[in-house]
């Protein structure tokens, strides 16, 4: 049965105003929104460039093609962006919970619950759509000259002053964060009324057992694809590299899933050095940081994603340049070794 418009328009001022009286709350929210919109306008640009330019002027010097660099680094940025944008909201939710819970105490539904979070999400996408586009494109054009500087790209390709790669960026933000508003809010929208309450001013003490199961399956995968990258040839650069990237995802995968779990397991481990540092504040910020594990994993988990993923990027482009300088040499030295045979 569908609800009255009041009812709807109620909920909507609800989320906004929940926005107005706690900023900070949605800070994070709204950076990792910001980075999705810049980082898919950037890529799309990119990719719009190919696909506009004449067929002569799209052969690159060396290396991939153009959409082979845009398409990866997209694919990369939308599956980290769901897990960052998934924990940014959790924070934000569990800075409002109380409100949350008092409006589930006096009747209202699930859905409309849902609706809230998923007002302040859209909200907040469109709020740093502007400043996304703006910094996409702008880095469009410079990444695409040095890329051209440095021959993996044509010369002749130009970012087009077209604004799909705009709209498509906010779509996808779109619907990114509606998934990770649907994946932080359900805990609110299912638990009972009357619990709701009492649910606000604790957390639950353990992780579910099926996120448990499936971050060792994902990291037992990751393990296995890392295993596969270092076996590889050495003339299989590239699909050891391929195997690499991918295995790195999978295990970024799997400490979003394990965040809670290995929140508390650090913050168990630094508990007692700190605690000897600092016997009385010490003690106080260990039981906080065990007892709020959720809340310090919606911190961790967003840091180590992307410190990992630019810590695999680093490494990947390193060894990638050494095995290319190591061939180099060995075709240097077999040029060399060929006249004095003769």
């Amino acid at each position: 049965m569908p609800e009255p418009a009041g009812r709807r328009r109620a909920v909507t001022l609800l989320a906004l105003g929940q926005m107005r009286r706690r900023p900070a709350a949605f800070a994070g929210l709204a950076v990792a929104l910001f980075l999705i919109l810049a980082t898919l306008t950037l890529f799309g640009s990119l990719f719009a460039a190919d696909l506009t330019a004449p067929a002569a002027a799209r052969r690159a010097p060396t290396g991939p093609s153009l959409p082979v660099i845009a398409g990866a680094f997209a694919e990369i940025a939308v599956l980290v962006a769901f897990f960052v944008v998934v924990n940014a909201l959790g924070f934000a939710l569990r800075q409002q919970h109380r409100e949350l819970a008092l409006l589930r105490t006096i009747a209202a539904t699930p859905r409309q619950a849902r609706r809230l979070v998923r007002g302040q999400v859209v909200a907040t996408t469109l709020l740093m759509t502007a400043p996304g586009w703006a910094v996409g494109a702008a880095a469009a054009q410079g990444l695409l000259a040095e890329l051209q500087r440095r021959g993996l790209a044509a010369p002749g390709l130009r970012v087009p002053g077209t604004t799909v790669p705009m709209l498509v960026a906010l779509a996808v933000a779109l619907a990114v964060g509606l998934a990770a508003s649907a994946v932080a809010a359900r805990r609110i929208s299912r638990i009972a009324p009357a619990a709701a309450l009492t649910a606000s001013s604790t957390e639950q003490g353990r992780t579910g057992a099926l996120r448990l199961l499936a971050a060792v399956g994902v990291l037992a995968g990751g393990g296995l694809l890392l295993r596969l990258a270092a076996t590889r040839p050495a003339e299989q650069v590239d699909k050891a590299g391929q195997a690499a990237l991918l295995g790195s995802l999978v295990l970024l995968v799997a400490v979003a899933l394990a965040g809670p779990l290995a929140a508390r397991v650090l913050a168990t481990a630094l508990g007692a050095p700190v605690r000897a540092l600092a016997p009385g504040a010490g003690w106080l910020a260990d039981a906080n940081l065990r007892g709020y594990a959720r809340r310090l994993s919606s911190a961790v988990v967003p840091v180590a994603l992307l410190v990992g993923l630019s810590g695999t990027m680093l490494i990947m482009t390193g060894t990638a340049e050494h095995a290319r300088g190591a061939a180099a040499s060995s075709v240097t030295s077999a040029t060399d070794v060929c006249p004095a045979a003769g």
